[in-house]
């Protein structure tokens, strides 16, 4: 079948030629007589007994252009799935057959809010709805933000049952309803306990049976504070002996007792200082066994191991390198509806701007490209506040050094020179040409940096 677009009386239309030789009855009959909710508006013309189909998307997008510029969020794929339920409901009162919808992003119309979803009803189209669905989905996923999981494990989900032999739309319903919202609270309130556990497990990763394995090593203490160490000691122990002597015998018995307790504390001294400098030789060369035991594993003995001491930590690691993967894709550049300067910074060779006829108007500076006016300001790039202008109005855009301008379904028109342009249709726009876009008249002008 040939598609075309066609703007009359500030209407755009979308028109399919058919190119099969069965003629259309009771389906388009049913189309024209009827204004059925979710459907584009249907008007059938004769050319030389040929049938010609007329669709009216007059202010509306194609789900194709919408995404062009940003993803397809996780509430956005449920209202859609359950927009082609309503309407395949709707479709059947009139005795209109599923298998007649043409699922392609391209012919989905909808406001850029998404509040209202049309299809494009073909009579005499014969294609599988299953499959053009399944062709959806995977188109869908594409354009699902990766960042967002549960949306990524849902459209994968909903695409592996479309693959499925025999399935139906109820099947991919039936996905949707699982996930409740009372399902997800309690779903993120467990998560965030487990990540609390988690934490606390980052901050005191090692078990209490080998915690002082890990710990750092103590400082060795210097020689003088050894000597001094057990000087207070040996000092302390001839102090209790004296006063042991002194309430048994007196200042008599110190007399007699007190020269030997303090040659056994002196002796008692050298020989507790000889004994730590032998030690202290023998274990010299080992302060470096705490890292040594952290670095091989297999020495820390049994009772760890048993306790799954190491089977925590790699659990730990594991769980420190998911976040870091978690925070390396939070600092992704979000992808907006709005077109993103990819030219700027790249040496562009002039800046072109559109010049109102009405000085009360501001000049359009046009920086990089593609280059979206319209009237709705979140989603476009330059915003005129005209109520002759539509939300998404025209496109200028860039191929090899000329700029082109499309327009958008606008409601009332784009003209260059003089010459209204149909819907989606696109010319060329040079220097000193002048554009119309609805009620407003601006000349193109482009300069050298």
């Amino acid at each position: 079948m040939e598609i075309q677009y066609k703007r009359e009386l500030k209407r755009n239309y979308l028109i399919i030629e058919p190119d099969w030789e069965t003629q259309a009855g009771y389906e388009a009959k049913m189309l024209m007589e009827n204004r059925i909710e979710g459907l584009l508006d249907f008007h059938m013309k004769y050319v030389d007994d040929r049938q010609i189909y007329y669709y009216d998307i007059t202010s509306m997008q194609p789900l194709s252009r919408i995404t062009e510029g940003r993803w397809i969020s996780r509430e956005e794929v449920c209202r859609l799935l359950i927009q082609i339920d309503a309407v395949l409901n709707r479709a059947r009162e009139y005795l209109l057959d599923g298998d007649h919808l043409l699922l392609d992003a391209d012919y989905i119309y909808m406001d850029p809010q998404w509040e209202q979803i049309s299809f494009c009803f073909v009579p005499g189209l014969h294609e599988s709805f299953s499959e053009a669905l399944s062709r959806l989905l995977q188109y869908i996923l594409k354009k699902t933000d990766h960042r967002d999981k549960e949306g990524v494990v849902l459209v994968y989900g909903l695409y592996q049952e479309s693959l499925k032999e025999n399935y139906g739309l109820e099947n991919l319903l039936l996905l949707i309803h699982k996930d409740q919202p009372g399902d997800r609270e309690n779903r993120w309130e467990k998560a965030e306990a487990e990540d609390e556990v988690l934490e606390e497990q980052d901050r005191n990763p090692w078990p209490d049976t080998v915690q002082e394995v890990f710990e750092e090593p103590r400082r060795p203490a210097s020689p003088l504070q050894m000597i001094l160490k057990i000087i207070a000691c040996c000092m302390g122990a001839l102090l209790l002996v004296l006063g042991a002597i002194w309430m048994f015998q007196g200042w008599r018995g110190i007399k007699t007792w007190g020269i030997v307790a303090a040659a056994g504390c002196a002796l008692a001294a050298a020989a507790a200082l000889g004994l730590e400098l032998l030690f202290k030789r023998r274990d010299r060369g080992k302060g470096e066994e705490p890292e040594r035991m952290a670095a091989e594993p297999a020495d820390l003995g049994g009772q760890a191991q048993e306790k799954g001491f190491w089977k925590e930590k790699q659990k730990n690691l594991w769980v420190q390198e998911l976040r870091e993967e978690k925070r390396k894709e939070d600092e992704l550049p979000i992808i907006p509806f709005k077109t993103v300067p990819l030219s700027a910074g790249r040496g562009q060779e002039d800046v072109c701007r559109l010049e109102p006829e009405n000085r009360q108007q501001k000049t359009i500076e046009i920086r990089y490209f593609p280059f979206i006016i319209g009237k709705q300001e979140e989603l476009v790039d330059f915003c005129l506040e005209d109520d002759t202008v539509s939300r998404l109005h025209l496109r200028l855009d860039r191929e090899e050094g000329e700029c082109w301008v499309t327009d958008l379904n606008s409601t009332n028109g784009t003209a260059v020179n003089g010459r209204l342009l149909e819907a989606n249709e696109s010319a060329p726009l040079r220097p000193g040409d002048e554009l119309v876009i609805a009620a407003l008249r601006y000349h193109f002008r482009s300069e050298k940096l």
